[in-house]
This record gives C-alpha cells, structure tokens and sequence, in this order.
C-alpha cells in the first residue's frame, strides 16, 4: 500500500492530538453534540476567539484537566458528526465577519479526532452576528451568546489558557494583531511591487553620482561612501551579527553532545546513531531587559511556554511538562532551563532546546529528513526538504519574537541576533518529499557538511513580516546546494503566509 502523503497542516493536527494541551492557541472540548444548542455555542465562541487571536486549532474529544483523549466517549461516525459542512455554516451564521476553517481527521490508536484550524489573518476584530438562548424555566432564557460580544483567547492570573468576552486588557493586543495584519499586507504590496521600482530608482542614481568628477578629494569620498551606502540598501544587507551568537551556537551544541552522552542508552534503545544523523540548530540573543527574572526562574521559562504561537503540531521549545517520563521534563542546568525530548510513541522526535534570563536561546533538532523520511521511502543522509527547512526557520523567529514582546523587551532596544546551523548535509541534494505538492528538480547536492549563517531581525519585527530576514539567512545555505537561488523572496513570502495564517 503507498504510504500516505500528510499535508503539513494534517501533520500538525496529528501531533496535537498524540500531544494534546491547552494553551492560547489551543482549546481542547470533549465531545460535543452539534445538534445541542449548548454545544453549538462552546464551538462559536472557541473558533470566534481563536480567530481573534490570529488563529488555532479547535481539538474536540479530549478533557482539558489533565489533558487527554476521550478515547471511550467516543460517538461513531465522527467524521460525519464533525464534517466541515456541518461546521462552517454553524460558524458563520453567528461570526459578524466572514473566514475560513478547515476540519482535519487525525487518527491515534484506532480513533479519529475532529481537530478544527482556524485561520489567522485577521484584520478586524470578529463578534458575534447574532444572538442564541434557550428557555430557562417560566417566562427565563439563559443567553448562550450574545449579539455584538467578541470572544478571545486570554491568559488567567494562573497562567491557564481560556476562552471569554474580551476585557479592557484583552482590546490592546487584538487591535495590534490587527493592525499587525494589515500592515503585513502593506509590506507585501511593497516588495513584490515596488522590488524592481527600487532597483530602477537606484540605478539612475548611481549613475547621475558617477557622471560627475568630483574636484576635490573630500567630495571624491564622499560620493564614494554614498555609494557604498546605495549598494547596502540595494542588496538588503542585514547587518553583521555578532560573533555572540555564533558562540551562543557552539556552546548549545556542545551542551547537546553532553547531554546525549548521559542519554545514550535511551539514543541506542531507539536506534539512533548521532555520528549519522543531520541536525539543525539556532541560536538566538533578545537584547534589553528581560523582565528582571532570576537566572533559574520559573515564571521566566513560563513566559516562553506562554508566547509560543505553536505555529506547528510539534512546536520549537516544546513545553514537555506534561509528557510521561520525567526524563522528558524541563530541568535547570548551568543558570538556565534545559530539555532533552527523544520521542518515539507516535513519531520520530529529538529535541534539546535551551533558555536563560540572559535573553538566550537555544534549539537544537534532529533533521526530519533522518527520523521521519525512512518512513516515506527516504535514506537518512540523502535529503534536505527546503520546505520544511523554511517552515522551521520561520517558526523560529517567530517564536523568538513573541517571546521578547511577553517579556516586555523595548521594541526600540536594536536586534534580535540569529545564528543557525546545519550539519551532516554533505552529499544531500534538496529535495520536496514531505509535500508533492512542492517541486525540486534534481541534482542541487551540497559539497559542505556544515553550513552556518547568521542575521539580525529588528525586535519591533512583526512575525508576520520575517520573510526578507528568513530569504536572508536561508540564502547561504541554498547556495551551497550547487548554486542553487530559485527560492525567492516571493516563494519565502507565501510561505510565511501560509505558516502564519494556518494552512
């Protein structure tokens, strides 16, 4: 039988559903009756909020305290209980402002779990169109929703993750995804329409400063020094990290080695062999004052759980509080919080991700080309997919950037300092076997074994705005692919899109 091909938004729902947890983006219900006008509002006011939010996913069939599936409830038929034409129309006969959903049928030990993906996007906040009651004794109604009400996503005094009509605290944030949005649309109006305007422009310029003789030496340097100015806007040069950050790399990468050292029993019962695997990495250095929290502080590796967007179902410094096996959990090590995930139940993970008060970041993992790409026909070694090398870029930054404005990093205190690496991809040719949708001709083989590239992103950057900084960083590894430079700026742009908005 040919093995199926999982969409990635499928992926993600899958790995929701074998990790499930509430969180801003993520709001577990058990089984509802959709014909129950009860349960018709829980799922009205759940995607309305996650909507508002910029987006999520709706997992249905779980209890939320502990977190888990509710296998033995189960109705039957769940994929025409829950069927998108069921959905939808619900949806949007109480939602004041038209969008998308999009119902997934993941499967985990014999059982199907509607897991309902919201869109983001939004670029006005969403209420409730209309009204819903049902009596409640004589002459009583009891309002399930009502008209005009915006529902939201918000963090309790606890730190627990809930949906309610939006508060005074709550309107800041939902206009400024808002506006977060539109102004995304702006940027990319502007690359994609004025990129040869500006290219143009500078031309004409170079050329009426060049025309000239200057006649002294001092105008001579200082037309010289414009120009020099000119080439680094026209070629978009981020500016030169720091070396911090390259070191920042090397020393979560060797703090990986150690810990893989102590865990190898657990690496050799799994079958996996380091000296053979590829890994990718990043390292990243918040600047400004972050929060004024202890070195070891909970409530700091809390914010960071708190921020993550969870773009993806197995997301970048995964909160693995909730996983069996205390050899998965968050420890404290060297002045900071640590985690080590080898995961092997349902798929193939390993995971070592680093934080400290510093405002430093580390993330290490095993490249899915090795652990999953068996599965599909793929030899560990061989492969590099560009998408999901480009989905896991992006998702970096993104968390990375939530995470400075959770911790009230000044959106003025300069850049974000990037490095990332990428080992063992001698004798790899990119590839687009996670997705047939995507297409990579053949023959782009990479000659290095390790590449690292290095950027800058602004902290006032909006996630929804990576794309040049992603294109940026990416560039050098591509090119190591035999030269390879046909994913572009616009190819970088849709993904972002579509990493952001849910797809």
């Amino acid at each position: 039988m040919a093995e199926k091909i999982m969409s990635e938004r499928m992926k993600t729902a899958t790995e929701l559903v074998q990790n499930p947890g509430e969180h801003l983006t993520v709001e577990l219900k058990p089984w509802l009756d959709l014909d129950n006008k009860e349960h018709q509002a829980k799922v009205v006011k759940a995607v309305i909020a996650l909507r508002n939010i910029n987006g999520g996913h709706l997992l249905i069939g779980f209890d939320d305290d502990p977190p888990r599936r509710l296998k033995d409830k189960a109705p039957g038929d769940v994929q025409s209980r829950y069927h998108f034409d069921k959905l939808q129309p619900l949806v949007m006969q109480y939602a004041a402002k038209q969008f998308d959903i999009f119902v997934d049928f993941p499967e985990v030990e014999g059982q199907e779990y509607p897991v309902v993906t919201v869109r983001g996007g939004v670029k006005t906040p969403v209420a409730v169109r209309a009204g819903l009651s049902i009596p409640a004794g004589k002459r009583k109604e009891k309002t399930l929703l009502e008209k005009d009400a915006v529902y939201v996503r918000t963090t309790t005094s606890n730190g627990t993750a809930s949906t309610s009509r939006a508060r005074g605290e709550d309107w800041e944030r939902i206009v400024e995804i808002c506006m977060d949005n539109r102004e995304a649309d702006i940027g990319r109006f502007a690359r994609r329409h004025l990129g040869e305007f500006r290219t143009w422009a500078m031309d004409i310029l170079r050329k009426a400063l060049e025309t000239p003789t200057p006649s002294t030496p001092g105008q001579a340097c200082q037309v010289g020094r414009l120009l020099e100015l000119l080439q680094r806007v026209q070629e978009a040069m981020p500016a030169p990290p720091e070396e911090h950050a390259r070191r920042l790399l090397d020393k979560g990468n060797q703090r990986f080695l150690a810990e893989a050292q102590v865990r190898k029993a657990e690496l050799d019962a799994a079958g996996i062999d380091l000296n053979l695997l590829g890994t990718w990495s990043v390292a990243a250095l918040v600047p400004g004052q972050t929060g004024g929290h202890e070195p070891l502080s909970e409530e700091y590796v809390n914010a960071l759980f708190r921020a993550n967007p969870k773009l993806t179902g197995w997301p970048l410094w995964i909160d693995s509080r909730g996983f069996a096996g205390g050899g998965l959990k968050p420890y404290t090590r060297q002045e900071g919080w640590e985690a080590f995930v080898l995961a092997t139940t349902w798929s193939r993970h390993l995971d070592f991700w680093r934080v400290d008060a510093g405002g430093r970041l580390f993330h290490l993992r095993a490249m899915e080309d090795d652990l999953e790409g068996p599965s599909r026909g793929v030899e560990p070694g061989s492969r590099l997919e560009f998408g999901i090398v480009l989905w896991r870029t992006i998702e970096a930054m993104a968390v990375v950037l939530a995470f400075a404005r959770a911790v009230n990093v000044n959106s003025n205190a300069g850049d974000i300092r990037f490095a990332f690496r990428w080992s063992r991809l001698k004798g790899r040719s990119l590839s687009a076997w996670a997705n047939p949708r995507r297409f990579m001709p053949p023959g782009y083989v990479c000659n290095d074994d390790e590449v690292t590239s290095e950027v800058s992103v602004p902290v006032a950057t909006e996630p929804t705005a990576v794309a040049p900084f992603v294109h940026a960083v990416l560039a050098k590894l591509f090119a190591a692919f035999s030269g390879m430079d046909k994913i572009t700026g616009a190819v970088v742009e849709q993904f972002v899109r579509e990493i952001m908005e849910r797809r």
